[in-house]
């Protein structure tokens, strides 16, 4: 697939009111930059397990919260190195 994202983001906002059930979200939309707090990141979940093992070491003792945010600041650093 052409112009593809390393991370992209389900955007949740549903018109600034707090959901609390995913089956009532709509619309939903997927962006590749962050637009609110709630927005969730999906990553290619391959290209993230194949990221955890190369970087094996350095993630021991970390959480997996720490771990997957450390990972989409990586990505996006190196979004932000191709302009």
């Amino acid at each position: 697939m052409k112009n593809t994202h390393p991370v992209i983001y389900l955007v949740i906002d549903a018109g600034g009111e707090e959901v609390e059930d995913f089956k009532k979200l709509y619309p939903v939309d997927w962006c590749q930059d962050r637009i609110n707090k709630t927005d969730l990141p999906y990553v290619d979940p391959v290209s993230f397990l194949a990221w955890i093992e190369t970087n094996r070491v350095k993630n021991l003792g970390k959480t997996f919260e720490q771990i997957s945010q450390e990972y989409i600041e990586t990505l996006n650093a190196s979004k932000g190195d191709d302009k």
